[in-house]
């Protein structure tokens, strides 16, 4: 975790650092803490969002509901895999 010195250097001390904060970046960081007990990660993202190809659409701007798009690129619904892995962690 970020941690300030007696000097008021920040210190940067992890145990895992993440790249990517897609799909597979957001569930690393969610085992490393939750199943592993890892106690300091970081997730890195470049975009200023995290989900990678998914994304939930604005209510405005897709008929007054929000949509999760973009996963599908590889499977579809049925049988996804990526749907059974949120499922699974509660999303």
């Amino acid at each position: 975790a970020e941690q300030s010195g007696d000097d008021g250097e920040v210190d940067f001390d992890y145990d895992v650092v993440v790249v990517g904060g897609g799909l597979a970046g957001v569930t690393a960081a969610h085992l490393l803490t939750r199943s592993l007990g890892t106690q300091r990660v970081l997730l890195l993202e470049a975009a200023d969002r995290l989900g990678g190809r998914i994304e939930t659409t604005e209510p405005a701007n897709f008929g007054g509901v929000a949509v999760n798009v973009g996963a599908n690129w590889i499977h579809f619904a049925e049988g996804n895999p990526i749907l059974r892995l949120a499922e699974r962690l509660g999303c």
